[in-house]
């Protein structure tokens, strides 16, 4: 007779595993106890009668753990007996069932092999996680340094202590919290085939370390085998962290500036011109010698710079080079400076920034106006028209403050009738004195005895924006 099924089903069989294994939950719920269920033994309805089922463990008669009585013809769903928990021993066991029917002739089925597995894991006497010594037991901490170490990959292993009778398919519940409650679960890990007989370890990323923040913490963990038997929590390790990154450190000043909270102004016609000096205070830390690097933040890559070591003199001093300073000079632009600490966790420590405002140079600051050599001096000029050749008269620009090749300059004219001419657009500064022509086509529409002018600007970044140089005011004779 074929062998009859348990519902709940058994959990699948898996390599290493018990074979057909009842989860607990098929037979620890008094109001629902176990089912062993019968194919129908009759093809053809019977006379009715009374039929009646056995069913024993382990091949032995008498060994009955459950009985059912029935009048035939039965309805398709009676055919089950329910077995209670207490009928249920630990361990591997075959079920079989005897019909008797209606006629009180006997047949008996082929056994149904089940696995009952009702004891909880006993955890190790010393069933405390082991952490490594550099970070366990307190004072000893969990720090940014720790993680940062290749070898750690960013993460705290600990090893699991050996516990009764490990088993595929057991999963280990890891927690981590304020308080030794287990609730506060972190992960879990299922035993295989691979994993019996071997040290096994626990993973606590420096993620989850940095998500559940600073302080004392406690790590525990519960095993549940593969039938839903839990363990009782493992008595807990406790830890000290401190990874999570500190305030911001306090902001930077400049030398060269006028300091206030945070802020600060720089006068570039009276420092600068040499390049200005950040400078990191002093630091709690100092004395660890992390590695610190200063970025100022301003105006295009031009108006930029990053600082990656200090002045050689003073390890607090950072130089700033001339060229980042003329690029933001201008309405509304602020450069922002910072310092970074390396203190060898996932990323640097960022300071409060400075706000640094560069005070804006005056027309007349810059060098006198552009000049043209042919004139006559006074004021304005004097320039004779029949003395300047068909090709023009040249006009010299004298070097000026912070030039650099990097720059652009425009050279136009006007004159009393409103006409505007450029000889020079966005044209690349030469180092040194800068050179044009004033062509003699443009004077030619010029009233004699009028005045016309000579005007300059200059682009410190890129061409983003112009600074007005003085203007160079010329009367034509005739």
């Amino acid at each position: 007779m074929t062998a009859p099924w348990t519902k709940p089903a058994p959990l699948p069989d898996i390599p290493g595993g018990e074979i057909n294994l009842l989860h607990r939950s098929a037979w620890a719920d008094p109001n629902k106890p176990l089912r062993v269920e019968f194919k129908p033994w009759y093809e053809v309805e019977p006379k009715p009668g009374v039929e009646s089922v056995s069913v024993f463990l382990d091949d032995d008669e008498k060994n009955e753990i459950g009985f059912g009585k029935w009048n035939v013809p039965m309805d398709p769903g009676d055919y089950f007996v329910e077995i209670s928990a207490d009928n249920l021993p630990q361990g591997k066991h075959t079920i079989s069932f005897i019909m008797t029917n209606y006629l009180g002739v006997a047949a008996r089925s082929f056994p149904y092999t089940v696995t009952i597995d009702k004891q909880a894991t006993l955890l190790n006497a010393d069933s405390q996680l082991i952490f490594p010594p550099e970070v366990s037991p307190p004072p000893k901490e969990i720090d940014a340094f720790f993680l940062a170490r290749p070898e750690n990959q960013d993460r705290v292993l600990a090893r699991l202590p050996v516990y009764s009778e490990p088993k595929v398919g057991d999963v280990i519940t890891r927690y981590w919290e304020e308080f030794p409650d287990s609730v506060n679960e972190v992960d879990t890990l299922t035993l295989e085939l691979s994993d019996i007989g071997n040290p096994l370890m626990l993973t606590f990323s420096g993620q989850m370390l940095r998500d559940r923040g600073n302080g004392p913490r406690y790590a525990t963990y519960r095993v549940r085998d593969r039938a839903g038997n839990e363990s009782l929590p493992s008595a807990n390790v406790r830890l000290q962290v401190n990874i999570q990154p500190p305030p911001l450190r306090k902001h930077p000043t400049v030398k060269e500036a006028q300091n206030g909270p945070g802020t600060g102004v720089l006068d570039p016609r009276l420092y600068g011109v040499s390049g200005v000096t950040v400078v990191i205070p002093k630091q709690e830390d100092e004395d660890k010698e992390f590695k610190r690097e200063v970025f100022w933040k301003g105006n295009g890559e031009e108006g930029s710079h990053h600082a990656l070591l200090p002045n050689p003199s003073n390890k607090s001093e950072f130089l700033i080079p001339a060229k980042a300073i003329p690029p933001n000079i201008g309405a509304g632009r602020i450069v922002e400076i910072i310092y970074t600490v390396d203190t060898a966790g996932s990323r640097p420590e960022p300071s409060d920034p400075l706000k640094l405002t560069v005070k804006p140079i005056a027309v007349q600051d810059f060098n006198p106006p552009i000049d043209c050599p042919l004139a006559a001096r006074g004021t304005p000029l004097k320039l004779k028209l029949a003395s300047v050749p068909d090709d023009g008269t040249p006009l010299v620009l004298q070097p000026w403050v912070y030039q650099a090749q990097t720059q652009l300059i425009n050279i136009w004219l006007t004159d009393s009738n409103s006409r505007e001419e450029y000889i020079r657009s966005a044209y690349p500064v030469v180092t040194g004195v800068n050179r044009a022509m004033l062509p003699k086509t443009f004077l030619q529409g010029v009233r004699i005895n009028s005045i016309f002018a000579v005007h300059v600007s200059v682009s410190f970044d890129g061409g983003d924006s112009y600074l007005l140089f003085p203007t160079q005011d010329m009367q034509l004779l005739g």
